[in-house]
């Protein structure tokens, strides 16, 4: 029938590309021209971007080995400057200061030599007590109320200021000049009692009195003591070895 002809036509009118293409629809055929021309173009920035690799490489290959020579020149050089600022340094007592500045410092020195001179102590001893009781901080206070550059308790500082015959406040343990001059006192009064013994006098000054009294007898030391390793407290047998180990530095560096 006419009319069936008719559809037929229409459909198949519909269904070619040229009308999907009119109809805003893709033809087939472009298509697949612009996913070629998509692929050529992929394939070119693909390309173009290894030829830049491949220079890139390439100008490595030939200035590389060049800046390595380079690199390596300055670094010797370097090195050799140093060494020879290193040597200069020592030549010219630079590690002496650094010590005496920094790891030995001799703080409040006045004080210190006139103290030991009036009680006939070691000035060098005094000087190492006092770096590992405070660093020469004469604000110090330890968690167990010690006070100063000596870190005088003040019940002790009370005792030793009645046998002075010397009024005493607590806050007199901050003066450096007096803290320095009781602690002086005390150490000295301690070195009598243990017969000039400086291990048991600074264990003593470090654990208190009454302790190195009591291993005195228990262990059956005498004034003649010099086994640092047997003080029963881990803490007082560390200090006392290396405030006497301190001692030699300051008498090597100070000693004029």
């Amino acid at each position: 029938p006419s009319h069936a002809r008719s559809s037929w036509r229409v459909f198949w009118h519909a269904t070619r590309p040229w009308t999907r293409a009119r109809r805003g629809h893709a033809s087939p055929h472009r298509c697949r021209s612009r996913r070629n021309v998509r692929v050529r173009m992929s394939l070119s920035t693909t390309a173009e971007r290894w030829k830049n690799y491949g220079n890139t490489l390439g100008n490595f290959g030939r200035n590389g080995f060049l800046n390595a020579r380079k690199i390596r020149y300055r670094f010797w050089w370097i090195l050799r400057l140093l060494v020879v600022a290193v040597i200069a340094f020592a030549l010219v007592g630079g590690w002496g200061w650094v010590e005496r500045s920094y790891i030995y410092p001799y703080g409040y020195r006045s004080y210190i030599e006139t103290s030991a001179d009036a009680y006939r102590a070691d000035p060098y001893l005094i000087a190492a007590v006092i770096k590992h009781e405070s660093k020469f901080q004469p604000r110090a206070k330890s968690d167990g109320g010690a006070l100063g550059l000596m870190q005088l308790m003040p019940q002790t500082a009370a005792w030793i200021a009645r046998q002075m015959d010397e009024p005493f406040t607590e806050d007199y343990l901050y003066d450096p000049a007096l803290n320095i001059r009781y602690g002086v006192w005390y150490l000295a009064e301690l070195e009598r009692g243990f017969g000039g013994n400086d291990i048991l006098a600074l264990a003593a000054y470090n654990a208190g009195r009454g302790n190195v009294r009591d291993w005195m007898e228990r262990f059956h030391w005498n004034e003649q003591f010099d086994e640092i390793e047997a003080i029963p407290y881990p803490e007082t047998r560390l200090y006392v070895r290396r405030v006497l180990e301190d001692r030699q530095q300051y008498k090597r560096l100070y000693d004029e």
